[in-house]
């Protein structure tokens, strides 16, 4: 397959209608850069995410657990996982949407980026909707207790 670099040409992926990469030597968009490689048997994989995806399987497949992310980002997953509100992953959610919108909307398989941000979407909703739950289920633990702890004390007023 010939690789032609000039101005104007879609990315040679079948059914894909973004636009090749200009001055990379391929003729691949962003999103399927790495098609290139797959087509060479002996061509090593260019894109670290693919290798990083690829190690993070093998620990998962192996059981290694403690070894899928760094010790520093564990320690402030763990800190973040003591709080009772759900804001941190409902943020995290909002910003990996963001970051979708930003960075592969335009460029990406229109049906992967749009399965990928519904799924972020019914996410964040269900997320949301949870913490309406959590906090209505406080309050009525918080009016029970208040209200046991003052019928212990015969504060309570008897209708």
């Amino acid at each position: 397959m010939a690789t032609t670099n000039g101005p104007g040409h879609r990315c040679a992926r079948a059914g894909c209608r973004a636009w090749a990469m200009r001055g990379h030597g391929t003729s691949f968009c962003v999103a399927h850069r790495d098609d290139a490689s797959d087509l060479d048997p002996g061509a090593e994989p260019r894109d670290e995410r693919r290798q990083r995806s690829e190690r993070f399987a093998e620990l998962v497949r192996i059981g290694a657990h403690a070894d899928l992310i760094d010790a520093t980002l564990q320690a402030a997953l763990d800190a973040c996982a003591s709080e009772r509100s759900l804001a941190i992953e409902i943020g995290a959610l909002r910003l990996m949407l963001q970051r979708i919108v930003a960075t592969d909307l335009l460029d990406g398989d229109p049906r992967e980026i749009t399965q990928t941000m519904t799924r972020l979407v019914d996410a964040i909703i269900r997320a949301l909707r949870m913490e309406q739950t959590l906090a209505a289920s406080f309050e009525d633990d918080l009016r029970a207790a208040v209200s046991r702890v003052f019928a212990e004390k015969g504060l309570l007023e008897d209708a």
